[in-house]
């Protein structure tokens, strides 16, 4: 009674038979791992895409360069240069000196319609009568960038500090969408291929106990449920859609309780099909069906 010859995860195969018991499983471990391999290797591609695509974006959404010049004067803070190219929402501060830094604070406020990054700085009364100045950036990261190298510079013992980092804009979001999509859709495919060989249905029909077992392996977790021969409702084949070949074949079905479907898989051979399905619903019990729907 064997179901096909032809085996992926998605065909239960008929492993062995006896007068008492039939015993029906999708486990094929070579098989598996071939799939497995295809899918992983296709996730992978996928995801070095993705990263391609991010790396290209970035190259070409680049606007400019920051750089900070920072000098330091012994017991009297420190003095920074701030230059700014490319376009710019604060063209104005596209150049400043500060003197005489004491302190420096990370800040945003937010708008209806946008938010705002900025540094505080604390300065000498002497260059600065109310002791604040505050510069304004595009993007948070510009801010947190800039923020890191002048604080730390401040905390340490350095007598300067040069720095410079590019400025990319964030326009771009269908390339960033695409990128996000792509990756995920990776991500994906790689947790399936490695998933995918410990996936695997078995059915049990067991004579002496009237029972019909079947059992579905993800992984680490196994569900098992079990249903009395009572409750099949009825064995049938369903049609398959015409291949290429316009050939068709036959899927057997066990319904149990009018509404719940188990599928072992398709028979090309429609002889064989119809044989399978009256062996079976010998087995159980049950009348003999309408083979096709």
């Amino acid at each position: 009674m064997q179901v096909n010859k032809q085996i992926n995860e998605e065909i239960l195969v008929l492993k062995k038979c006896n007068d008492t018991k039939i015993f029906f499983s999708s486990w094929n471990l070579f098989q598996k791992f071939k799939n497995s391999l295809l899918v992983g290797t296709l996730g992978i591609g996928i995801i070095f895409l993705s990263i391609s695509i991010a790396d290209y974006t970035r190259s070409y959404s680049k606007i400019g360069v920051i750089k900070i010049n920072c000098i330091r004067f012994k017991n009297d803070g420190v003095d920074c240069k701030i230059f700014r190219s490319g376009d710019s929402s604060f063209p104005d501060s596209n150049l400043v000196t500060i003197q005489r830094i004491l302190g420096v604070k990370l800040d945003k406020y937010k708008t209806k319609n946008s938010s705002r990054f900025y540094i505080s700085f604390t300065v000498s009364k002497l260059f600065k009568k109310d002791n604040m100045f505050i510069y304004y950036f595009d993007y948070q990261s510009e801010s947190e960038k800039a923020f890191e190298f002048i604080n730390n510079f401040l905390r340490s013992n350095e007598p300067s500090l040069i720095v410079s980092y590019d400025r990319y804009g964030l326009d771009n979001n269908f390339s960033f969408f695409l990128y996000l999509i792509l990756f995920i859709l990776g991500l994906f495919l790689l947790a399936s291929a490695i998933s995918s060989p410990f996936y695997y249905e078995e059915i049990l029909l067991d004579k002496l106990e009237t029972q019909l077992t079947y059992k579905q392996r993800i992984v680490f977790d196994e569900k098992v449920k079990q249903y009395s021969f009572v409750d099949i409702t009825k064995i049938d084949l369903l049609p398959t859609p015409p291949d290429k070949n316009e050939q068709i074949s036959f899927i057997p079905r066990i319904t149990i309780n009018y509404e719940y479907e188990i599928r072992l898989g398709s028979i090309k051979d429609r002889q064989k099909a119809v044989e399978f399905i009256d062996n079976l619903n010998k087995f159980i019990g049950l009348p003999s069906e309408p083979t096709l729907q």
